[in-house]
């Protein structure tokens, strides 16, 4: 085969029972010039075997073990995938998710006639079971944006995301932006494609076409479980927060304050001494709950006249 036209990188750890099925979804592709580079992460389970049979049967499929010079975990596992690459487009996809299989041609053939610094995007859907599958309809994000940073305003005003599955970018555009936060143990793809979004033009929207992402115990929210996990979350929405401030100015955007609000409530009830290490990160949502609690307690004091 000649140099692939696509690089669909997947890190894996111990997924050796779901993977198949995401392995399913990438050989059934209608477009045929790709490679998938499958990351292993230290899997002690037969993730190693199993990439190794696919690839015995279709070398498009390479297991490649994460270098030692990238730190663990999934960041690492991109970063290292993306230096090994040939393709001249990447797709990420975590390694129990699901393509639809026309999602890479349909995307490919929009960016191919596009002259800009591009990318795409798609619908998308969760689902437990791989036999109910089911797309997220009329999202304020399934349309095309110009500039790209534009869809935050609509990430912001109605609470939405992408998964990094629905994206197809150019492997120059990750070139520009630098590589994925290692660093960041929560909410790096977060900050990653902050990154990215601002600086492509523009975004295009596929239709007909969509990603599934496999429901989990929790959601991103129950990341922040402990007083670690706090504080790499916080560190990530800090460097967004400067991101945004470097493209948009001082001003808090609705995106930012949003974020912030769900990753307070839900820390301040599980984990409250998190709160109080990040006084300055949550200042105004600190403000807002001492607010409330004075407004409580006049209530009650009036009640009890």
């Amino acid at each position: 085969m000649s140099d692939p036209k696509i690089s669909i990188i997947v890190p894996t750890y111990n997924r050796e029972l779901v993977l198949t099925d995401t392995l399913l979804s990438i050989q059934r592709q209608t477009f045929e010039q790709w490679e998938c580079l499958v990351i292993d992460d230290g899997s002690t389970d037969g993730t190693k075997a199993l990439i190794e049979k696919w690839s015995a049967k279709d070398a498009r499929f390479r297991y490649l073990l994460r270098s030692e010079v990238h730190r663990k975990g999934a960041s690492g596992c991109r970063n290292y995938g993306l230096s090994q690459s040939k393709g001249e487009y990447v797709q990420y996809l975590d390694s129990d998710d699901l393509l639809t299989p026309s999602k890479i041609e349909s995307q490919l053939t929009k960016l191919e006639n596009t002259k800009e610094l591009s990318i795409a995007t798609c619908a998308w859907g969760m689902f437990s079971n791989v036999h109910e599958l089911e797309v997220k309809k009329e999202l304020k994000s399934y349309c095309s944006f110009i500039p790209a940073v534009a869809i935050f305003e609509v990430f912001g005003e109605y609470d939405e995301f992408m998964p990094i599955h629905a994206y197809l970018l150019p492997k120059s555009l990750i070139e520009t932006v630098g590589p994925w936060n290692e660093n960041l143990g929560v909410n790096d793809d977060g900050e990653f494609f902050c990154r990215v979004l601002m600086e492509a033009k523009s975004i295009c929207f596929v239709p007909d076409i969509a990603v599934y992402y496999r429901r989990s115990i929790g959601d991103n929210l129950s990341a922040y479980s402990s007083i670690e996990k706090v504080k790499q979350g916080v560190e990530s929405w800090q460097k967004i927060e400067l991101h945004f401030q470097k493209y948009f100015g001082n001003k808090m955007h609705p995106y930012i304050s949003n974020a912030k609000d769900a990753i307070f409530t839900v820390v301040n009830r599980e984990i409250p001494l998190a709160i109080t290490n990040h006084k300055f990160f949550f200042k105004e949502q600190m403000r807002r709950e001492s607010l409330k609690s004075k407004v409580r307690r006049g209530y009650w004091r009036y009640l009890k006249k």
